[in-house]
C-alpha cells in the first residue's frame, strides 16, 4: 500500500505558545525528560518540523496529534490518505499506534527514513478495528529518523476519519514560557503565573521539578511558590509601585533555560482588566454532528482592581 502522490497540501494550523523564547543554553542530559507522543501541530508552529497531508475534508489535521482521541479529522485522497512530517532534527520513536473514528475498519502503514525517496516500511498494512486503537508496535532499538509518513485506507474505500496518532518518543525540554491572566498588580492583590515547558517533540508540561519563577529580589513584587500538584507555578504579590520582569527558569545540573521576560506593573491606579478564563462548547458531552448547531461560550473575569456595575438581565 505504499503509494506516494506527487501533490501535497500543508494544512496544519498550530498551537500558539505565547511569551516563550529559544533556550539560553542547549538542553543537557541533566534535565528531566518525558515519554510522550510527538505533537506535530506544536512542532510545525515552532518550525521544528514541516507537515503535509492529503486534502482535509472536515476538521483540522492538527487534532490527530492533540492527545484527545474523541476529536478527529476527515482526510481524503484518490487511493490513499496520508500525513508526512519532515523534522529539522532527527527524532527518536520507540512505539507507534493509531486510532480511527467511524464504524469501518482501516489499514495503515508507517514509513520512516532520512530522505523522501528512501523510506522504509516499519508497519505494513496493519488492520485497525472500527473505533479502536491499533496494537502498539514497539521498536528496539528506537527508530532515529528525519521523516515519518503515515498512509491510511478505509475498508471499502472513502474518506478516512483519523482520531489520533501516537508516535511515542523520549523528549527533552527545549524552551520555557511564562503566562499570566494580567500584567497589573495592585495593593492587596495577587497574580498567579503559569510556567510551561515545551519539549523537543512538541509535548507541553506545566509542572516539573527544577521549574521556578524568578523576579528581582528587592523589586516591587514578591513571589511565592505553589505546591507541585497545581498548575500555578507561583503567585506574585504587591510590595510597592514599580515595574518588574518575571521569568520562568528550568535548571538541572549545569543547564539553565529561561523564558522571555514577562513585564509586570505594580500600581495603585484603579482599572478594569478583563481576562478570558475558558471557552465552553455546547453541547459539552459529545462532538456536534454535521449540520448541528454548536454554541461557543466565552467566560471572562475582571482581574483588575476596579469594578463594573452589574446590570440586571432582561
Amino acid at each position: 500500500m505504499t503509494l506516494r502522490p506527487a501533490a501535497c497540501l500543508p494544512l496544519f494550523v498550530a498551537l500558539i505558545v505565547p511569551g516563550s523564547a529559544e533556550p539560553s543554553a542547549s538542553p543537557g542530559e541533566d534535565l528531566p525528560t518525558r515519554d510522550a507522543a510527538l505533537n506535530l501541530d506544536v512542532m510545525a508552529r515552532l518550525r521544528w518540523a514541516s507537515v503535509k497531508t492529503s486534502p482535509v475534508l472536515e476538521g483540522r489535521a492538527g487534532v490527530a496529534f492533540d492527545g484527545k482521541s474523541r476529536t478527529s479529522v476527515t482526510l481524503g485522497g484518490e487511493r490513499i490518505t496520508w500525513i508526512e512530517a519532515t523534522f529539522k532534527e532527527p527524532v527518536s520513536i520507540h512505539r507507534a499506534s493509531i486510532s480511527f473514528g467511524g464504524e469501518s475498519e482501516h489499514r495503515w502503514d508507517l514509513l520512516v527514513g532520512d530522505r523522501p525517496d528512501r523510506l522504509r516500511t516499519v508497519i505494513d498494512s496493519e488492520t485497525v478495528p472500527a473505533g479502536a486503537w491499533s496494537k502498539p508496535r514497539r521498536f528496539h532499538p528506537p527508530l532515529k529518523v528525519r521523516i515519518v509518513r503515515m498512509e491510511m485506507q478505509r475498508h471499502g474505500g472513502g474518506p478516512v476519519d483519523l482520531a489520533e496518532v501516537a508516535l511515542m518518543s523520549r523528549q527533552r525540554p527545549r524552551r520555557v514560557s511564562l503566562e499570566a491572566p494580567a500584567k497589573d498588580l495592585v495593593p492587596g492583590g495577587s497574580l498567579p503565573v503559569q510556567a510551561w515547558i515545551t519539549y523537543d517533540g512538541g509535548y507541553r508540561d506545566s509542572g516539573s521539578l527544577g521549574l521556578t519563577v524568578e523576579v528581582e529580589p528587592k523589586g516591587p513584587v514578591r513571589t511565592r511558590d505553589t505546591p507541585m500538584d497545581t498548575r500555578t507555578a507561583a503567585v506574585l504579590s504587591y510590595v510597592e509601585e514599580g515595574e518588574v520582569e518575571a521569568r520562568a527558569v528550568l535548571e538541572g545540573g549545569t543547564t539553565r533555560i529561561e523564558s522571555r521576560p514577562l513585564e509586570i506593573t505594580a500600581t495603585k491606579a484603579r482599572r478594569l482588566d478583563w481576562s478570558i478564563t475558558h471557552i465552553e462548547r455546547l453541547p459539552r458531552d459529545r462532538t456536534p454532528q454535521p449540520g448541528e448547531r454548536a454554541t461557543w461560550r466565552v467566560h471572562v473575569k475582571n482581574v483588575g482592581n476596579s469594578t463594573l456595575p452589574v446590570r440586571p438581565s432582561g
